[in-house]
């Protein structure tokens, strides 16, 4: 893990491939590894492939970085939600992580410019945008 990011830093993109192959590992720790390296070189791709391994992968140490990562997205585009997001947002508003559902709740209440008391409820925005229901 240690040679693998040190290896990352110094060659700095041209190890994308090698990056690449750590975050299709089978072990967990190379595909967290991988995506911490990616952030460190190219934050656009890590954002696109911790989405990917956030809705994919099947362990949560890695789901958890890829939460970190897109998180900061997360926070930073619900200043000004738009509406063509809309999607996104119901897929991070029924993550596990209570942060990214809170944040995903305040983007749906701009979107729909409700600033009720309901505006701030995750369960009230769940229920209204199930899961499993196509927009």
């Amino acid at each position: 893990w240690k040679a693998f990011m040190v290896y990352t830093q110094i060659k700095g993109k041209k190890s994308f491939p090698f990056i690449k192959k750590a975050m299709m590992n089978s072990t967990w720790y190379m595909r967290s590894a991988g995506l911490t390296a990616l952030q460190n070189i190219d934050s656009i791709a890590a954002k696109k492939w911790a989405y990917k391994l956030l809705r994919d992968d099947k362990a949560l140490m890695v789901r958890m970085k890829a939460i970190e990562i897109l998180g900061d997205l997360a926070r930073i585009l619900v200043k000004k939600p738009r509406k063509k997001d809309l999607k996104r947002w119901v897929k991070l508003l029924h993550q596990k992580d209570g942060d990214l559902s809170q944040v995903a709740t305040v983007a749906l209440s701009k979107i729909h410019d409700d600033r009720g008391q309901k505006a701030g409820n995750v369960a009230f925005w769940q229920k209204k945008f199930p899961s499993s229901k196509k927009l």
